[in-house]
């Protein structure tokens, strides 16, 4: 009600403290005693996650249909089907369909719009440990969109698996 009426600024400072007290993880300093950068996918998936464990009656329901999903999944929330195709050798395609609250768009120095990212992690190459063959193989994942959210949260994804490394890479 503040915020309505304020004629003033307004700093979340009370809010990012009480953020930090209640996620450690949020709060960490670095050598010269300023706070670290943090993940900003991981700071929104964490207060996603809170909110919608807090807003979960009746009364936060934003259509007929919306039984036994919070507010955070009504507004952010779809389906997706992914299937696992495994490259080499005779496997069947394992299918499974997951709820998410965000779409990937991997980024690199060939994709310049956002649909190109988009597709891009929609149909991708990962490894996965193949109990046919008794090893790592390469599988072709595929994920097709179910549903839609009222709102898609895009995450931006630059670094990749340097295998060689075992780090994570820009």
């Amino acid at each position: 009600n503040k915020l309505d009426v304020a004629a003033e600024p307004f700093t979340p400072v009370a809010f990012v403290n009480i953020f930090r007290t209640l996620f450690p993880q949020f709060a960490q300093r670095g050598d010269s005693g300023h706070y670290m950068q943090q993940d900003a996918d991981d700071c929104l998936m964490t207060f996603l996650q809170v909110v919608g464990s807090k807003l979960t009656s009746p009364k936060y329901s934003l259509s007929d249909n919306s039984q036994g999903k919070n507010l955070t999944q009504q507004l952010f929330g779809f389906r997706v089907r992914e299937t696992l195709k495994l490259m080499e050798g005779e496997e069947e395609e394992k299918v499974k369909e997951l709820s998410m609250q965000k779409l990937r768009c991997h980024i690199d120095e060939k994709i310049n719009f956002l649909v190109q990212g988009v597709e891009k992690s929609l149909d991708e190459v990962v490894e996965v440990k193949s109990s046919s063959l008794g090893r790592n193989a390469n599988y072709k994942q595929t994920t097709r969109l179910l549903s839609l959210p009222n709102y898609l949260v895009v995450q931006f994804v630059r670094f990749f698996w340097k295998k060689s490394q075992g780090k994570k890479c820009k």
